[in-house]
């Protein structure tokens, strides 16, 4: 089992190397070319309204990521036991705030009941 980094990994990130230690190829660490990004979220919550059990409910994300979120980029929400149609969201309200400014980000939704996950598909990027 492999585990990443607690802090994510940065596109292209110099510090993950590769080396060999077999006879007829010897060779010393040296950078990967191409090292894809990880990111991580430091902190997130779920706001319900109403909070009520076995009732459809707004939900609103609030997180803080290591890095941009860009347009193109996925956010995959597992929610178990959660319960909807299995249709395309088309008016998600997602307005993400940074430093006070309201940015677009997320602007599409799907919900996939059977596998119990929400997925946000990034139309926007965070400045």
């Amino acid at each position: 089992q492999i585990t990443l980094p607690q802090t994510g990994i940065k596109l292209n990130q110099a510090a993950v190397t590769i080396s060999t230690n077999t006879p007829n190829l010897p060779a010393s660490a040296g950078p990967m070319r191409s090292v894809e990004a990880v990111g991580v979220f430091f902190s997130s919550s779920m706001i319900f309204d109403p909070k009520l059990a076995g009732s459809a409910a707004k939900i609103s994300i609030t997180f803080r990521a290591n890095g941009r979120i860009r347009a193109g980029d996925i956010l995959l929400l597992q929610l178990p036991a959660f319960t909807g149609g299995s249709a395309e969201i088309t008016n998600l309200n997602s307005i993400t705030t940074v430093n006070g400014e309201a940015h677009t980000v997320f602007s599409s939704a799907t919900w996939i009941r059977s596998a119990e996950l929400l997925t946000l598909f990034a139309t926007g990027t965070l400045p």
